[in-house]
Order: structure tokens, then C-alpha cells, then sequence
């Protein structure tokens, strides 16, 4: 059974609709509309998608759905797949971009991971509360060491999903 995430309808309605892989699976709509509602559109199509995505990783964490990760190997392999419809695909493809841009940008800065700027900020934010609690500052190499372990955690999933990328590669 596929999970249920939200779409914009023509009609500007919300609806729901089937989620599919995380960054894959983008349906642009073309209609003919001024400079204003392009940007509203764009900001409220963009929201929506951010929407799903933060519903898929719900579900997944809450063991009902599984959101499969594809790295650089899978992206290209997915647009290499939409590129063969030629022209036509430009849209989709232009698409694909954007919403891998707005995922990379959520995941680093909304996300609050260690060795990315919201891992940063989660420090910034929470190392006055901390200091209080403790009565004492916070040791700068124990934010290092963790933000060090982030990026050895990052690494370790990036090989992880290139090799799995690389075999699963049609």
C-alpha cells in the first residue's frame, strides 16, 4: 500500500496523494501565469514538497513507510532515465534539480545534525541553556568531537548509499 503525503490540484485545492521515493517522482505542472503568481506558487509547491518529505521521514521513523536514500550515483542514474525523452523532459528534469536543491538545503539547515549548520545552531542554541543548567561553560572539544563524529557518520552513510547505488544502478 503507498503512503498518503499532500498536492497542490489545478484548482489550487489541497489533495492527497501517493508518496514515492524521497527526490524522485516529479510531475510539473505547466500553465501560463504572471511574475507574482509564479513566485506564490513556487514558494507554496515548494512548502508542500517540504511537507511530504518531513510526512515520509514520520512514517518511516514510525517504522510505516521506508524512504529509500539515493546519493549522486542514483540521482544521475534517475535523470539519465528522464533525460532519454529528450526535449520533452526538460521540464522534469528542471524539476528534479530543484527539489534536490530544496531537499539538500532542508536537510542541512532545518535537520539539527551534527558537521551541519543546523547541528551548528542546535549548539548555538542550546549551549546557553546548557551552561546554565551546569553552572560551567561547555567544552569547545566535546562540540568538536561531536561535530567530528557527524561528519564520520555522514561519510560512513554517503559509501554506504554509492555502494548500494552503484548495484542497484540500471
Amino acid at each position: 500500500a503507498a503512503e498518503q503525503g499532500v498536492a497542490i490540484g489545478e484548482d489550487g485545492k489541497v489533495t492527497k496523494k501517493s508518496i514515492g521515493r524521497i527526490g524522485i517522482g516529479f510531475h510539473p505542472v505547466r500553465e501560463p501565469m504572471g511574475v507574482v503568481e509564479s513566485l506564490k506558487t513556487g514558494f507554496l509547491r515548494s512548502g508542500l514538497e517540504i511537507a511530504n518529505w518531513g510526512y515520509a521521514l514520520w512514517l518511516t521513523l514510525r517504522g510505516h513507510s521506508v524512504i529509500q536514500l539515493v546519493g549522486p550515483v542514483g540521482m544521475v542514474n534517475e535523470m539519465g532515465s528522464e533525460a532519454k525523452g529528450g526535449a520533452a523532459a526538460i521540464p522534469n528534469l528542471l524539476s528534479m534539480w530543484a527539489m534536490i536543491s530544496l531537499t539538500l538545503g532542508v536537510l542541512n539547515l532545518i535537520i539539527p545534525f551534527p558537521a551541519l549548520d543546523g547541528g551548528r545552531l542546535a549548539f548555538l542554541f542550546l549551549t546557553p541553556v546548557v551552561e546554565f543548567v551546569r553552572r560551567k561553560k561547555v567544552n569547545r572539544k566535546v562540540e568538536l568531537w561531536v561535530h567530528a563524529a557527524g561528519i564520520a557518520v555522514l561519510l560512513l552513510m554517503a559509501v554506504v548509499v554509492t555502494i548500494r547505488d552503484v548495484v542497484n544502478w540500471h
